[in-house]
């Protein structure tokens, strides 16, 4: 569980530097406070919040994918993508 933690951590140490990834996305709230991270372990998806001024995750939310297989994740990521597009 702390790789993935670590890859949520890279995740969004890139979206702070302008950078994006293929592993998952970063969606900051509309006060630059805080940042979604939605990454995904095996099976689950995982939510962090990680606060910007301290880059500590503040908390963690883990779902279960219906199934366990890339296109499954393709389809939530791309979901995830498409949600952000669509926000300021």
């Amino acid at each position: 569980m702390s790789q993935v933690l670590k890859i949520a951590e890279q995740i969004f140490e890139d979206f702070l530097a302008g950078k994006t990834s293929r592993l998952g996305i970063a969606i900051p709230d509309c006060r630059k406070r805080e940042t979604l991270v939605i990454v995904r372990y095996g099976g689950d998806v995982i939510m962090t919040i990680f606060d910007n001024k301290t880059k500590k995750p503040k908390f963690d939310f883990l779902m279960e994918m219906k199934r366990n297989n890339q296109q499954e994740w393709n389809k939530i990521f791309r979901r995830f993508v498409e949600i952000k597009a669509q926000l300021i």
